[in-house]
């Protein structure tokens, strides 16, 4: 592969030639792989795509290399340059991905109201139906509605089609055309119930429902929910329970509580049972029925904390319900529920995400002294910091008080002893500071984390995290002072 930083001089300072240099030392296949993806996102935000194409080029394995290719061939077609982003797509080795390049390429051109483009990339593939329908989708965005129906009636891919008329759809009731969008969504169930498979058939069916009841006809949602029921039950485990979780959420969006009352008593899965009613919960909440969503909450924690191990199809959705669960008992003044659920969490990750949830909501109500005392409660620096950094980002519209927090956490980082650790929350405190307009503050970290950059060990961190200190202040050298750019460039030198 060409060297793109071959001619670049111990003198010049640029960090995505650094971590570029350092990604080539990268022996293992599949780290080196991680390592020009990232190169690659950076210098497609460039709108280098020559040099993007070679560094993706470089790859051996081939899935990576076909991706980043399709990457770059997407942004060609961004910023116009088509015949290069066909070029790219005929490039990439595997044919299926070659065809979703194309098809990126056509939905960008449709996108950029490129209508006649986007219809020549439509010819040149085998099954253009996603072009097509992106078409439609912005025909109609921009009031050219009867061509949109020809287009629409035109896909033979029944799922491309619904998915069409929906977001056109949705793209009336923006505009305040209730009727239009009505009639296109009529169109759309039509459609759905003639799909063969009953998992596909329920999950349209949802959506129309979704969109019908913001168009205002909840009788119609009603109807399609009812429809949506029948195809789940046809179905056996966690993916019925999960259709049908959403059928009891729509019916409740759509007013009728009996039948949302119904559909829960028939989910089995309780880590599905127990999120319907976290969701019809907040429903009661925002159309202010607050008794009832307070007892649908309690309800929601006490089906999933009676869920026994054996019966736990996904540890992980489980315990992350869990912690969602504990914050809205925090946002509903239930402080104690909330820290009885956070601490009834068996995994500490889990845990202590709960905790940081809900520090975070106690920092919205104005209660820091509370938000303080949960994160203090939180065992070790590492875990203690990203809930001072929650607790910064919810009081973002004080940024004294917000800078308290953040000060906290910049005090503490010291004592985290995992280095790639310290380094990831240095960043995330320096982004912080930025966002409230403190770049002295932001500068005077910036050096602590250049200094441990270097003694990194895994080089994919190094690379990482440098090309998030280039996002964060620049990649080029006047952002940076003389000491920092030689202590960057005597450890990693650029020639």
């Amino acid at each position: 592969m060409p060297d793109n930083y071959a001619n670049i001089s111990d003198e010049t300072f640029d960090l995505l030639a650094i971590a570029h240099r350092i990604a080539n030392t990268l022996s293992a296949n599949e780290q080196h792989a991680a390592a020009i993806s990232l190169i690659v996102s950076e210098l497609l935000n460039r709108k280098e795509v020559d040099n993007a194409a070679q560094a993706a080029d470089s790859v051996s394995d081939p899935f990576t290399r076909d991706l980043l290719l399709m990457q770059t061939a997407e942004k060609c077609a961004e910023i116009d340059d088509d015949d290069y982003a066909l070029q790219l797509s005929d490039a990439i080795e595997d044919p299926g991905r070659k065809l979703s390049a194309i098809e990126k390429i056509g939905v960008v051109k449709a996108r950029r109201r490129q209508w006649q483009k986007a219809f020549e990339i439509a010819e040149i593939h085998p099954h253009p139906d996603a072009i097509i329908a992106e078409i439609a989708i912005n025909y109609v965005l921009h009031g050219e509605t009867e061509k949109a129906i020809e287009l629409i009636n035109s896909i033979g891919f029944l799922p491309a089609a619904i998915d069409a008329l929906i977001l056109s759809a949705e793209e009336q009731i923006k505009a305040g055309k209730k009727t239009e969008a009505v009639a296109m969504l009529e169109r759309a169930v039509g459609e759905a119930l003639d799909l063969d498979q009953p998992d596909e058939m329920a999950d349209k069916l949802i959506a129309i429902a979704a969109t019908l009841s913001a168009a205002g006809r909840n009788d119609l949602a009603i109807s399609n929910l009812d429809h949506a029921r029948q195809a789940a039950d046809q179905l056996e485990g966690v993916h019925r329970d999960r259709l049908l979780a959403a059928v009891a959420v729509g019916f409740m969006n759509a007013g009728s509580a009996s039948l949302a009352e119904m559909t829960l008593d028939s989910i089995t899965d309780l880590t599905q049972l127990s999120s319907a009613l976290k969701a019809i919960s907040e429903i009661n909440r925002n159309n202010g029925n607050i008794s009832e969503a307070d007892e649908l909450l309690g309800e929601a924690y006490e089906v999933l904390r009676s869920e026994k191990d054996i019966q736990r199809r996904d540890s992980r959705a489980s315990f992350t319900l869990q912690a969602a669960i504990a914050a809205s008992f925090a946002a509903t003044n239930k402080l104690d529920k909330a820290i009885e659920a956070a601490e009834a969490i068996p995994l500490e990750d889990y845990s202590q995400s709960a905790f940081i949830s809900i520090a975070a909501v106690l920092a919205e109500q104005g209660d820091t002294d509370n938000a303080r005392a949960i994160v203090s409660s939180i065992t070790g620096d590492a875990g203690r910091i990203p809930g001072l950094l929650a607790i910064a980002d919810a009081l973002k519209s004080d940024p004294p008080l917000a800078t308290e927090f953040l000060r906290e956490a910049a005090e503490t980082v010291d004592g985290v002893i995992q280095e790639s650790l310290r380094v990831e929350l240095l960043g995330e405190i320096i982004s912080r500071y930025l966002k409230l307009g403190d770049e002295e503050a932001a500068r005077n970290l910036r050096k602590s984390l250049i200094e441990t950059l270097p003694t990194l060990r895994d080089r994919f961190i190094q690379i990482k995290h440098i090309l998030n200190l280039g996002s964060l202040f620049g990649f080029g050298e006047t952002e940076y002072h003389e000491v920092e750019i030689q202590t960057l460039l005597s450890k990693f030198p650029l020639c």
